[in-house]
């Protein structure tokens, strides 16, 4: 009787998942068909008009499970000029996994003397999740990033800033 019981009560709660799990036109992602997605991003960062001095961007494709999300680097420009960059990149994609790309950008830190002290002020990195993804054989997807990114007065040690400033 124990047993049926289980049995049961496992048949109902697979039932309730298959239920309530997750529409494949959920807001923000899509499920991409076997074939290729491809994706094309472009974008300035700047402050008053003036650019960021940009260290390192990276692109950085998200697959998206039904319980987790797991980004790996997938292309990088190191030293963009005028602080903007492009990508323009086309992926094989697989069925199983919801997927969009992430963008990574590391800014430059100063070393700046205050009160005889040596400290770093550093912009933080930058991500942006890009949602902007269309999938399928022949299909591309253009997504601009024009804004601006606040400047943050943040102490770091100086090892740290020059971490930052010369990996």
């Amino acid at each position: 009787m124990k047993l049926k019981l289980e049995k049961f009560f496992k048949f109902v709660i697979l039932f309730i998942l298959f239920l309530v799990k997750p529409q494949e036109s959920s807001i923000g992602y899509k499920h991409c068909p076997e074939g290729k997605a491809s994706i094309d991003v472009n974008g300035r960062f700047s402050f008053d008009g003036q650019p960021y001095d940009v260290k390192k961007i990276e692109l950085e494709e998200c697959q998206h499970y039904t319980l987790s999300s797991q980004c790996f680097k997938k292309d990088n420009i190191s030293f963009p000029n005028n602080a903007t960059f492009h990508f323009n990149k086309t992926y094989d994609v697989s069925k199983d996994y919801y997927f969009n790309f992430r963008l990574v950008v590391y800014f430059l830190c100063n070393i700046i003397t205050k009160h005889g002290e040596k400290k770093c002020i550093c912009t933080s990195k930058y991500s942006i999740e890009d949602r902007c993804v269309t999938c399928g054989y022949k299909s591309s997807s253009i997504c601009g990033f024009y804004g601006v990114i606040k400047l943050e007065d943040r102490e770091f040690l100086t090892d740290t800033c020059n971490f930052l400033t010369h990996k």
